[in-house]
This record gives C-alpha cells, sequence and structure tokens, in this order.
C-alpha cells in the first residue's frame, strides 16, 4: 500500500481480493493519508466501504453501490427509484470513466423534449404531458450525486448546467374544491382518506408523518403531535389545534380498543396504510378537480397559517422546515390574502378624494 500526492492532494490506488480500488484521500500529511488508507482497506474487507471497480458501468455502479448506500441512508429513496429508471435506459452501458459531459447533455436534451403520460378514467385514456423542467432537473442532480459517490473526478455533470425556467409548484386546495371533494371522502371505502385529508389541512405533517404516528406520539396534555420518524431525521412537536385534537382523540381510542399499533391502520390487513395514492386521485376526480396532488394539502396550510398572520417561524418549525427560506417556497398568498396586502396600503386616499370631488 502507497499513497501518492497530485498537487495538493493525496491519493491511493489499492487491490484487494483482486479488486482495484482508487481515490482522494482528505487528509494533509502522508501520515494522516497513509491512515485513513489504512482505514478504508478495513472497511473493503469488512464490506462497510462503497466504491466502484474501474471498469463498472453506470447500472452496475447504480445496483451494487448506489442503490444499497441509498437505501440506508435517504427516506426519499422511492423517488429516486422512479428517476433511476430513464437514467440506466439511457447511459447505463456506458462504463463510469467514459461518460462525458457531452453524454449528459444529450441526456438532457432527450428527457426535455420527452413526454409523460398519464390515464385518467378507466384507464384506457391517455393523456401526453410535456416533461416539466423540474422533474429533469431533479435527475440531473441525482446523476451528479452518483458521480460523486463513485469518486468520478471531474464529475461530468459539472459542466452540464440546469435548465431554466424552473417554475415552483403553485398549487393548494381552495375551499370550493374542499367542499366538492368532501361527498367522495365520505365514502365509507374511503372513511381513512377523510381523516387524514383534515389532519394535514390543518397541520401540515407529511404523508408518512401521518402514517407513523402511534398512539403514544399524541400529547393531549400539551396539545401537540410528536413526530419521530421525520423526512429530515430530527424529531419535532406539532401543535394541535381544535378540529385536530378531536380526530386524533378518536383515533387513539379506536387503535387502543382494537390493539393497533398505528393510528392510520388498514383494517383488512392489520398493518399501517403506506399509500393513499389511488383513493386520492379516484376521489379527485370524481369531484372533478384536476392536477391537485395530495403534498398539496401541505402547502395549502402552510398558505392560510401566513395568511392568517401566524409567524413564519412558527410555520417552519410545524412543517420541520431546516430553513425559512424553504418555509417560504409553501407560502403562497390567497386571493383574499393579495386583496387584504393592497387593502391596508392606499397612498394618499383622503387627497384623491379631495381632488376629485373639487373637479
Amino acid at each position: 500500500m502507497s499513497v501518492t500526492k497530485r498537487g495538493k492532494k493525496w491519493h491511493f490506488k489499492i487491490q484487494v481480493n483482486g479488486v482495484r480500488y482508487w481515490g482522494v484521500l482528505e487528509k494533509r500529511t502522508k501520515r494522516e493519508a497513509e491512515e485513513e488508507e489504512a482505514e478504508i482497506v478495513h472497511r473493503i474487507r469488512t464490506g462497510e466501504y462503497i466504491a466502484p471497480r474501474k471498469d463498472s458501468t453506470l447500472k452496475e455502479f447504480i445496483e451494487q453501490v448506489y442503490k444499497p448506500h441509498a437505501k440506508e441512508s435517504k427516506k426519499s429513496f422511492r423517488s429516486d427509484e422512479s428517476m433511476l429508471k430513464p437514467i440506466i435506459e439511457k447511459l447505463g452501458k456506458k462504463r463510469l470513466s467514459k461518460i462525458s459531459s457531452f453524454d449528459i447533455e444529450k441526456y438532457k436534451s432527450e428527457r426535455r423534449k420527452s413526454t409523460t403520460v398519464r390515464f385518467i378514467k378507466s384507464g384506457d385514456e391517455k393523456i401526453h404531458k410535456p416533461r416539466s423542467v423540474s422533474s429533469v432537473n431533479k435527475e440531473l442532480k441525482l446523476l451528479s450525486r452518483i458521480f460523486k459517490l463513485a469518486k468520478i473526478r471531474p464529475n461530468p455533470c459539472d459542466e452540464v448546467e440546469l435548465i431554466k425556467g424552473e417554475a415552483k409548484r403553485r398549487r393548494w386546495m381552495k375551499h370550493t374544491e374542499f367542499q366538492k371533494l368532501l361527498p367522495f371522502l365520505m365514502e365509507d371505502r374511503r372513511a381513512h382518506l377523510l381523516d387524514i385529508v383534515i389532519l394535514d389541512l390543518n397541520t401540515g405533517i407529511r404523508q408518512k408523518e401521518q402514517f407513523c404516528l402511534k398512539p403514544e406520539d399524541c400529547d393531549f396534555e400539551h396539545e401537540v403531535i410528536i413526530i419521530r420518524d421525520s423526512k429530515t431525521g430530527e424529531g419535532r412537536e406539532v401543535a394541535m389545534n381544535t378540529e385536530a385534537r378531536e380526530i386524533l382523540k378518536r383515533l387513539v381510542k379506536q387503535a387502543e380498543e382494537k390493539g393497533w399499533e398505528y393510528l392510520f391502520t388498514n383494517p383488512a390487513t392489520g398493518t399501517r396504510w403506506k399509500s393513499i395514492l389511488r383513493s386520492w386521485t379516484t376521489a379527485c376526480r370524481k369531484a372533478g378537480i384536476m392536477d391537485l396532488h395530495f403534498r398539496d394539502l401541505r402547502r395549502t396550510w402552510a398558505t392560510h397559517a401566513l395568511a392568517s398572520g401566524a409567524p413564519v417561524t412558527g410555520v417552519r418549525d410545524n412543517l420541520g422546515h431546516g430553513s425559512i427560506s424553504t418555509t417560504n417556497i409553501y407560502a403562497q398568498a390567497t386571493d383574499e390574502g393579495k386583496k387584504k396586502a393592497v387593502s391596508v396600503v392606499e397612498w394618499n386616499k383622503s387627497g384623491t378624494k379631495q381632488k376629485r370631488q373639487a373637479g
């Protein structure tokens, strides 16, 4: 084993069990670099070190290294899986070291020109929609993370610019839409969906956070919901309002009577709900509501909370955001909020009236 210095960086190149490994070390001195190299060898032998073989294809690296790594470290891995399919289809056969920025540019262009297909009604009718800038940019960012994990330098994605004009989603549920949707949420086979929707509109917590709620997570004395399994991995407390408290008390009582571990348990299986996509999509379709995602309810709560005068820091903490800038993405002015904003600022109101009367 040995380390070599190139410029200001120490590099290692080793072979373990017939497999070659190489990369850049973070340490500054030769002794520290050698110690880090020895640690890498130990991690390779114990199966803890993730690094590609020099001749890996992109598909091999994704399947053998990235997916196992992401499953362990990312709560949003399911969204990665759908994005990985076109990446593997277009670039999967190429060697990691042979993929150039030109290849990434070509991939970007092809994906931007492609369309998405959605089925409506009975599933026979198709709707083709242009692929959004946001979805293509997410795939490019994922590609960049893969090359970074593979320690490919230079990263071919670094020379590829993200597509400009990415529009932030500006959709929330209107009161009229809720009234249209309510009868379909109250149908027996979608009774569980009604509680999930109402709770989200009153608290803004994520769908998965709801599904992980247990009776002991509801602190009615302090009127807070304890979120233990959040997207960020950090716990937090979400305040209850009157409506949320009534729903949660009923769900807690039901769970205790039936011996359920989770508040939102599927009676047919005895396990917690993991997805309500089909029932949500069906209810929206029957109500004639288009392009309303379940996660838009979280934005709806944030929008109305801020429009009602709630402090942005309180909204941020309830949502579980790390920064206010993230909260501001969710916060969008309603029509009522816009009218209120301009109504409180009227320059020279009395003077204008006097001039008009004089004229």
